[in-house]
């Protein structure tokens, strides 16, 4: 019996080779004549990338005899450890049992590695045929050239459509974490519900009274009491009552009568807790949240998944995410902020568009929320400065514009208002249909 192999180059994120894997592995495939169903899958690591590799050979469940992997360890620019790697590697498979075809994906590791690696391949007898794969990032498909005898040929995996669509690639925001569990911790895997602090949900006028005119000021107070593990509820209640000012926030905030008592306090069947951390931007979190489930729910666009605070640490140091959602394997990472300065909003993009990277590689997107003026208004000075278009400008000049998506306050306002602009713009940034 003759085995297919397939070889994975591993490089610092695995999302890449996971995917082609998973895909390539399927066995209701009916594409198995541009790309075999893989029997042995090959890994070659450099010294650092070794526990990425031991993740993606647990994730895709491959058994013992499945599998080889190998290091190239300080050698992962090196021709001649390039080439040997991979031969030695191919003749302990050879040994075993006669090779059918070689697939050498080359999405991941070094460039020398994908050079080197593909000439060692070329220079396999002929009558094995070797193709050479690398995972398309803008059009989400698998490029596939085959050499076999002297004659070559470039395919397209999927045939039709885009990887996006294919139900087995259709990822939950807990494979993207546990793909990088040889470097980030996981603490909390997020939550798909809005905010809860009581037995009834909050009303969703409250996401039309947090727009307003008077509501930052306090918004400001209410983010001065620090929330965080370890503090108790009568200490956080004692803090709220100090800045808590009943009839004031009342008339900015009507929605939240409910939740107190008549003589102003807050009630005792109330989370304080979830409560502060609604004011303290959670709403908007939720606001999208909710934006999400409603598109994902009516069809017009194909998530497999999305969760809020998700949670998790890097070296030790903890990181919060606000909301990611999952179309397929592509990673849309969403930041949040009541910020309406430039410098701000630039801030947070900046880190967002870092984090997508580590955790969804170049096929991650990432959107800013804030409640900026899209556009500069004449009747506000404050706006001619802060203001999304010239966000824009700062972001095209660090070639970050393709990746990274603004929403701001004429979206949020429109989505109130009931003429659904924010689900609209994330249909737009997200596009597709469910399958």
């Amino acid at each position: 019996m003759s085995a297919h192999v397939l070889a994975l180059l591993v490089g610092s994120n695995p999302l890449p080779n996971y995917v082609t894997a998973r895909y390539l592995l399927d066995r209701s495939r009916t594409d198995t004549g541009i790309a075999p169903v893989p029997d042995v899958i090959l890994l070659l690591s450099s010294k650092e990338t070794v526990p990425i590799g031991e993740t993606i050979i647990r994730k895709l469940g491959l058994p013992v005899g499945q599998y080889v992997h190998r290091t190239l360890m300080e050698g992962q620019r090196d021709p001649h450890t390039i080439s040997d790697s991979l031969r030695k590697a191919v003749d302990s498979i050879s040994a075993k049992t006669s090779i059918a075809s070689l697939h050498l994906n080359i999405t991941g590791g070094t460039k020398p590695m994908a050079v080197f690696a593909t000439l060692a391949g070329l220079s396999l007898p002929k009558d094995c045929p070797f193709l050479v794969s690398d995972l398309d990032p803008q059009r989400h498909i698998i490029r596939v050239t085959s050499w076999c005898q002297e004659e070559v040929q470039e395919s397209y995996l999927p045939p039709r459509g885009t990887l996006l669509s294919v139900p087995a690639l259709g990822l939950q925001v807990k494979d993207i974490l546990q793909l990088h569990e040889s470097r980030f911790k996981i603490v909390d895997n997020g939550s798909s519900a809005p905010i809860k602090f009581h037995s009834q949900p909050y009303s969703e006028k409250f996401y039309a009274e947090s727009l307003g005119k008077d509501s930052q000021t306090w918004f400001e107070h209410l983010n001065s009491i620090k929330v965080h593990r370890g503090r108790s509820k009568n200490s956080l209640l004692e803090s709220f009552e100090k800045v808590m000012d009943y009839r004031p926030f009342i008339e900015v905030f009507p929605s939240m009568a409910p939740y107190f008592t008549s003589d102003g306090r807050l009630s005792q069947d109330v989370d304080i807790v979830g409560l502060l951390r609604l004011f303290q931007g959670g709403w908007l979190e939720d606001m999208v949240l909710r934006a999400f489930r409603d598109l994902a729910g009516s069809g017009q666009i194909a998530l497999s998944d999305y969760r809020k605070g998700v949670e998790v640490e890097y070296d030790r140091r903890p990181a919060e995410i606000d909301l990611i959602a999952m179309r397929g394997y592509q990673m849309y990472l969403v930041s949040c902020t009541r910020s309406s300065q430039i410098k701000d909003v630039k801030r947070k993009a900046f880190e967002a568009l870092y984090r997508a990277e580590q955790l969804g590689g170049e096929h991650a997107q990432v959107v800013v929320v804030s409640v900026m003026s899209n556009v500069s208004d004449r009747t506000i000075p404050f706006s001619r400065e802060n203001n999304l278009s010239e966000l824009k400008k700062d972001l095209a000049q660090y070639d970050a514009r393709r990746n990274c998506h603004l929403i701001g306050i004429e979206e949020l306002r429109g989505e109130v208002e009931g003429r659904g602009t924010l689900r609209s713009k994330l249909a737009e940034i997200i596009g597709g249909v469910a399958v």
